[in-house]
C-alpha cells in the first residue's frame, strides 16, 4: 500500500469519526431535560376569559395552558393524561396557568 493511500485511508476515518461526534453531539442537545417533562391526568376546560382559550386543569389542582391544543381534545370536560413539557421561556399574556406544550395524549372514556 503506497504513502497516498495510506493518508487517504486516514482521511476518511477521521471524517467518519468528525461526522460521528456531530452527530452525536446534536442528539444530546436535543433531548428534553426530564425536569421539564411531567405526565399528568387532567380535564380540558374552554375558559371564557380575553376572548376565549382552552385550558387544563390537573387532578393536582394546577392549570395548564397548552400553547397548541389539538382539536381532537377541544371538548370541555373532555379527560385525558397527557404528557407535557412546561415552557420555561415563555410567558403568557393571559397568565391563567403554566405554559406548557403536549407531547402526547391519550384520551380516558
Amino acid at each position: 500500500m503506497s504513502k497516498k493511500e495510506k493518508i487517504l485511508i486516514l482521511a476518511t476515518f477521521l471524517a467518519m469519526v468528525v461526522v460521528m461526534l456531530v452527530i452525536i453531539v446534536g442528539i444530546t442537545k436535543t433531548a428534553l431535560p426530564l425536569e421539564r417533562v411531567k405526565n399528568i391526568t387532567g380535564t380540558v376546560h374552554y375558559i371564557n376569559e380575553e376572548g376565549g382559550f382552552w385550558g387544563i386543569v390537573g387532578d393536582d389542582g394546577k392549570r395548564y395552558e397548552p400553547m397548541h391544543l389539538p382539536s381532537e381534545l377541544k371538548r370541555p370536560g373532555l379527560k385525558t393524561e397527557f404528557t407535557l413539557i412546561f415552557l420555561k421561556d415563555y410567558i403568557s399574556i393571559r397568565a391563567w396557568g403554566i405554559p406548557v406544550e403536549i407531547l402526547d395524549y391519550r384520551i380516558i372514556h
